[in-house]
Parts: structure tokens; C-alpha cells; sequence
């Protein structure tokens, strides 16, 4: 009786893995591209990719930054950040991005509306990642480096 509960419960797994296999499309049509050591949309170094899932990534259109302010204590630069869907390779829309760089600790906020609903934040340098990286192209893109 064992072994039959056994083969019964492997079959069933052979079984699924057969038919939802193929519901589960490969990524066609992939947009990430690496450019200068960065992961880009279509290989292309003004658009570095900070953030990605199955469907969508999100790349900052470095041609965009501008200082918003600068004083002693705080960097603040604006940047649009674009939604893509890998899977037709298209521009699904656009936000704007904010980075806050407190100049005395290092640690740079980031958020999405004026209001500041959303604030995240990372060292820079550490932890490594994608947004660390898009974020140093844009201040080197605006000779704040």
C-alpha cells in the first residue's frame, strides 16, 4: 500500500509537470542587454535597469536627471523612470524618480511622489544593485561624481 501511495503521488507530479509546463511562456523578445558592465534595456547605457519581475522592468532614462537642489548638506535630482513589458519590448509608461543624497552619511533616498509617501533609501556602495548602479550613472551623466 506504501509503495502504491508513492507511485500514485510521483505520477501525479510527472503529470502536472507535463501539462503546466508549457502555461509557463519562456521570456521572448528580452530586453536586458549588458552595457558597460550594467544590465540595460536593449543594451543601451542610458537606460540603466534597476528593477525587474517576470513581465516588467524599470530603467531610469539617464538623459533625463536634473538637479532639482543642491546645497551643503543634500543632492536631490529628478529623473524619469520608465516601465517596461518585456514581453513586446515596449514603453509602458513613466514616472518620475526622486534621489535624495545626504552628503554627510551617504545614504540616498529615493521616492516617486513630491509628497514623499514612498521614501526608500541605500547606502551608496553598499549594499551593490542595480539601483546603486542606475544611480551612480546618473551623477557621473551629471559630473557629480
Amino acid at each position: 500500500m506504501r509503495n502504491l501511495c508513492r507511485i500514485y503521488g510521483l505520477a501525479t507530479i510527472l503529470l502536472a509537470s507535463v501539462f503546466c509546463g508549457p502555461w509557463c511562456p519562456p521570456a521572448e523578445g528580452a530586453v536586458m542587454e549588458r552595457a558597460e558592465g550594467l544590465l540595460c534595456w536593449n543594451g543601451d547605457p542610458n537606460y540603466p535597469i534597476w528593477s525587474a519581475g517576470n513581465a516588467f522592468c524599470n530603467a531610469l532614462d539617464v538623459s533625463s536627471a536634473d538637479i532639482v537642489s543642491e546645497d551643503e548638506n543634500i543632492l536631490l535630482i529628478a529623473v524619469l523612470d520608465d516601465t517596461i513589458r518585456m514581453k513586446d519590448n515596449s514603453m509602458t509608461g513613466q514616472a518620475v524618480i526622486y534621489f535624495e543624497e545626504s552628503k554627510a552619511d551617504g545614504t540616498v533616498y529615493y521616492w516617486y511622489d513630491e509628497n514623499k509617501k514612498t521614501r526608500l533609501s541605500f547606502k551608496k556602495g553598499n549594499p551593490p544593485g542595480a539601483m546603486n548602479d542606475a544611480y551612480y550613472v546618473v551623477k557621473c551623466a551629471l559630473g557629480k561624481v
